[in-house]
């Protein structure tokens, strides 16, 4: 995620304080607040469209006040709070802490959506209730048992896919959505990579830490690849790697195939920059 000044609030909140706040704050509160400090929250973002929030402990009840206010970047929220939200809320970015019991209201509750992560906290997500959400571009899953993954090809705007710390039913579909960024890490169910074959549109491919991996190779066939990270597979070598060198696309490259030595005789042979930091933003 992509790093932003933070302001944790506390009753009474100074106007003066948020006048003076960068237009990409988060704006943060575990305590409840009361209707003058909520105006003034109100007023600061109605200038400010990038801002984030975050609503933490008991202030987290308050989420149904944000349908009241106009529409902002980024909410972050644990799962029970959505469950209990009615009326529509304008926020393209939304972070949630734990899984809704209900996936599938976010296309109504959040109709702007356009990147969603959730930190699953080891429960089931049923990725075709996420696919309901016709809107989204970027989906990150962690911690958690991915379901029905097959419904993630079916999303026609996504461009961006992270699936860490997770299990999922098919990874073949996760390997054949649309999305032009894919991130994959500690995900056991991935041993092969054959699925890839057809992914024209693929630019960004990162693989961390998928230890029963069997093979590289199908990268290769990745014609429009410009950024790898390929970090803890430790299972290769430069011989399974080296097929890096006459990718004509790539620009850039990060490598942990096992050794320093093996991820230096690579570097040395390609002519590739070290990539910018894999966030779900910049995806």
């Amino acid at each position: 995620m992509t790093r932003l000044d933070v302001a944790d609030l506390r009753a009474p909140v100074d106007a003066g304080v948020l006048a003076s706040l960068r237009a990409d704050t988060r704006l943060q509160w575990r305590e409840p607040l009361e209707r003058p400090d909520l105006e003034r929250i109100e007023a600061w973002l109605a200038t400010r469209p990038r801002a984030a929030i975050r609503l933490y402990g008991s202030a987290a009840a308050q989420a149904g006040v944000l349908a009241q206010w106009p529409e902002f970047g980024r909410l972050e929220i644990a799962a029970w709070a959505i469950d209990a939200m009615i009326a529509p809320i304008g926020v393209r970015a939304l972070a949630v802490d734990g899984v809704p019991a209900d996936l599938r209201r976010l296309a109504s509750v959040f109709p702007a959506l356009e990147t969603l992560a959730i930190v699953a906290r080891g429960a089931v997500v049923d990725a075709g209730a996420i696919a309901t959400a016709q809107t989204l571009k970027r989906v990150s899953i962690a911690a958690g048992k991915i379901t029905h993954a097959q419904s993630l090809t079916d999303m026609p705007e996504l461009v961006a896919l992270e699936i860490r710390d997770a299990t999922v039913d098919d990874a073949d579909a996760v390997l054949q959505t649309n999305a032009v960024a894919l991130r994959l890490s500690k995900i056991a169910d991935v041993r092969w990579l054959d699925a890839l074959a057809e992914r024209s549109r693929l630019r960004t491919l990162a693989l961390a830490d998928l230890l029963h991996l069997q093979s590289l190779a199908p990268i290769a066939r990745l014609r429009a690849l410009d950024c790898l990270e390929l970090t803890g597979l430790w299972q290769f070598g430069v011989g399974d790697a080296e097929f890096i060198i006459g990718m004509p696309s790539l620009r850039f490259l990060r490598i942990d195939i096992g050794g320093h030595r093996k991820n230096v005789e690579i570097y040395k042979r390609s002519n590739t920059l070290l990539p910018p930091a894999f966030e779900l933003a910049t995806f």
